[in-house]
């Protein structure tokens, strides 16, 4: 695999992929936190077994450092512990789209607020589970729930925030920072950041997003 490439660009790239296949099955692909505190990933109508022979590696450290698989005829699901959310991603991509896909360049993941003086930039799989494990004590996640949703539709995100306020004048320079788009939307629900896209802005999506929650642009606000 290239490991320059950003897993869950990767992801949202196979989905892409998946959803304009002549064969390509109804169903959905959803990512979510769990409560305990973990990860989720579910695949409605999975293929009935891993590309080239790919089968899936389960394991347990410890109890925040785990991977359980489950497969039957209708859904495919990963759930790890709070660590291991790269991990789980690498391995759902790994059983659906082999080595031909991991060798693929994945989209770029644009990189603005985040990083600044930083020598190294972290993908996307590590920025949501900084954030989600920064609002949790390992023991529950207090309500700070993080979700992905595909659909033949495109992409839904979901993330639980501090207060009930909507979006600011300033929130939105922040998310829809140029080059602007009107391609994504943004919008509160509630203490709920939301957003959707279609499927081929979805790197995008989640950056921009994470950027927000991040909250670097506070040191380097928007004119």
């Amino acid at each position: 695999m290239d490991m320059s490439a950003d897993l869950l660009s990767s992801l949202g790239f196979w989905w892409q992929r998946r959803l304009a296949g002549a064969d390509c099955p109804a169903g959905a692909l959803l990512l979510e936190s769990m409560d305990n505190p973990g990860w989720s990933l579910r695949l409605d109508q999975p293929p009935e077994m891993g590309v080239e022979g790919t089968t899936f590696r389960p394991f347990r450290r410890s109890d925040h450092d785990w991977l359980e698989v489950q497969i039957t005829s209708d859904h495919l699901t990963l759930v790890s512990g709070p660590l291991n959310l790269s991990e789980m991603v690498y391995q759902f991509l790994s059983y659906v789209g082999g080595k031909e896909l991991l060798a693929l360049p994945a989209p770029e993941v644009p990189h603005y607020y985040h990083g600044f003086g930083m020598p190294e930039l972290f993908d996307l799989c590590i920025r949501i589970s900084k954030w989600f494990i920064s609002h949790c004590d390992y023991d529950w996640e207090h309500g700070f729930g993080f979700t992905l949703a595909g659909d033949w539709g495109g992409w839904t995100l979901s993330a639980e925030t501090r207060t009930y306020e909507g979006l600011t004048e300033v929130d939105l320079l922040v998310l829809n920072r140029p080059p602007e788009t009107d391609l994504i939307r943004f919008w509160k629900d509630g203490r709920e950041l939301k957003s959707s896209c279609a499927p081929a802005d979805f790197a995008e999506m989640v950056a921009r997003n994470l950027e927000w929650l991040e909250e670097d642009w506070k040191r380097y606000p928007p004119e």
